[in-house]
């Protein structure tokens, strides 16, 4: 992130900008990541952007720019939501994002929940292709998280598997679940006979998946354990490293309204997936194109658990891109 953009800590930020901003004493040396009177005291101080991107929309340069633009506007993106611009925050000594403040984040109003995709939306295309470049070229997962996954991927073949994302414990929405016969049902025609898959899950019923292991190998995390016991990695990227390695595969079925679903079809565009379609275990397949297409998703600015494949459409083959 620090390549793309200046980037300081709440220490850093205080101890250069205390005298400027009379900042109290009290916080020198206490600004950990848990100090909630720091939060109140910013927020009191400096107020915050109730920008909700399920709500709000940024119009960039401003509004009157990108309503008089015709050649890059995207009204669906915009339909109703707020919209807003930097051009009144420019002479502010600091602009604040106070993530979830207040009672349920005040309604959502503090909640920066949304694709960023939709969040700003640019009179200007190069502008935007700028824009998706950066979350490309400077949001990364840690090296670890990489090498670890490589293993188990290089066990595999890159591209050489189908991998399946199915949530079972902790998602709030009950309705996408189902048992593993209907998983196999639903993907069956988009598979080769016998692929091996990937299975990342929380489910803890190992004999839950023995109707996948019928007629395809099929590999968890406990094998990549087995595989990258010489990496060094935290429990925390655990889940991070079962993306990536959803990432590799041929092709990815996810579980619905999951966010971590989300983001493997992001992964799969940057890297140049085979199929970068976005496909979900919940759903019965033909594996007749013509058909399948009307099962993609429609994108809106209000579906936050929906990726948007111009984050990588609109980069192509992108020679900025190491």
């Amino acid at each position: 992130l620090k390549n793309g953009m200046p980037v300081l800590s709440a220490s850093e930020f205080y101890e250069r900008e205390h005298s400027r901003l009379d900042l109290p004493a009290k916080f020198q040396g206490q600004l950990t990541s848990k100090n909630q009177e720091w939060k109140e005291f910013l927020f009191d101080r400096f107020g915050g952007q109730p920008w909700s991107p399920l709500k709000t929309v940024v119009l960039d340069p401003s509004i009157t720019v990108y309503e008089s633009s015709s050649s890059n506007k995207k009204d669906d993106l915009k339909q109703g939501k707020n919209p807003v611009d930097f051009q009144a925050l420019q002479n502010k000594p600091v602009i604040h994002y106070p993530s979830c403040h207040g009672p349920n984040g005040d309604q959502g109003i503090y909640r920066y929940l949304g694709q960023i995709a939709n969040s700003v939306l640019f009179a200007d295309k190069q502008r935007e292709v700028q824009f998706k470049r950066f979350w490309r070229d400077h949001i990364h997962y840690p090296r670890e998280v990489f090498e670890a996954a490589s293993h188990m991927i290089a066990k595999m073949g890159l591209f050489a598997y189908s991998a399946v994302h199915i949530r079972r414990n902790d998602l709030q929405y009950k309705e996408v679940f189902q048992n593993a016969k209907a998983t196999l049902r639903n993907i069956d025609q988009l598979l080769y006979p016998g692929e091996t898959l990937y299975v990342a899950t929380d489910e803890t019923n190992d004999g839950f998946f023995d109707a996948l292991r019928e007629k395809h190998t099929v590999y968890q995390w406990k094998d990549v354990v087995q595989e990258a016991q010489h990496i060094q990695y935290s429990d925390k990227v655990i889940n991070i490293i079962e993306q990536t390695i959803c990432a590799g595969g041929r092709r990815f079925f996810g579980t619905q309204k999951s966010t971590f679903t989300s983001y493997i079809f992001r992964m799969r565009g940057y890297i140049g997936a085979p199929d970068t379609n976005e496909y979900w275990h919940n759903i019965q397949y033909t594996g007749m194109e013509s058909l399948d297409t009307y099962a993609q998703p429609k994108v809106t600015g209000h579906n936050y658990m929906m990726e948007d494949p111009s984050m990588w459409e609109d980069l192509g083959n992108d020679e900025s891109h190491q």
